[in-house]
């Protein structure tokens, strides 16, 4: 579920699924998404990559998932529109 400003968790996994880092950019992380595509894209020349890639795509899910907890305890409190 996608609160108003919001982010899909869904979303970010797809992101980061079809490439590595984006789904944290999409998140509003772009320094750690870039880190995770330039990581990913280094360790893939000794065949590691798949875990740096793993890692982006449980990642950008549980961020956007905290993202949308964050606002909907604002929102509750009334401290966000």
């Amino acid at each position: 579920m996608e609160l108003s400003g919001g982010k899909s968790p869904g979303i970010a996994l797809v992101l980061s699924l079809v490439i590595c880092g984006i789904g944290q950019m999409y998140n509003g992380q772009v320094a750690k998404g870039i880190l995770m595509l330039l990581g990913s894209i280094l360790l893939w020349l000794v065949m590691l990559g798949w875990i740096v890639w793993i890692w982006s795509m449980i990642d950008a899910y549980q961020t956007a998932k905290a993202i949308n907890a964050r606002m909907f305890r604002l929102r509750a409190a009334g401290l966000a529109a």
